[in-house]
């Protein structure tokens, strides 16, 4: 059977006014080009890219890919590459990846 991965993936608040036009487009194609440079083009049979959600320190992104059954035995290399392809889109386009932050107020 096919089956699908979805990977999620946040980047700052810097980023916002590309945040559902651009930077899903970018994200889509570096990760096509990745997939093909890999070797997994032939067995890919979906990839979208889409705008999740504006998290509590992040513009959340979700990578949905549909792949044939005949990958099923690498579906954790899969979805950890599908991660690395993420961050290293955001490396080759400048976009920052936030981390969660606290603020903690002191007393005087």
């Amino acid at each position: 059977m096919n089956f699908r991965i979805k990977v999620p993936f946040g980047i700052g608040y810097g980023h916002q006014k590309d945040a559902t036009t651009t930077i899903p487009e970018l994200l889509s194609a570096f990760i096509q080009e990745q997939i093909e440079k890999e070797g997994y083009a032939d067995d890919l049979l979906n990839l979208r890219v889409e705008f999740a959600q504006a998290g509590a320190s992040s513009l959340d992104f979700v990578v949905i890919t549909d792949f044939k059954g005949s990958q099923a035995p690498v579906y954790n290399r899969l979805t950890r590459s599908i991660q690395r392809w993420c961050v290293d889109a955001a490396s080759q386009y400048n976009w920052d990846i936030p981390f969660p932050q606290i603020t903690v107020h002191q007393g005087a």
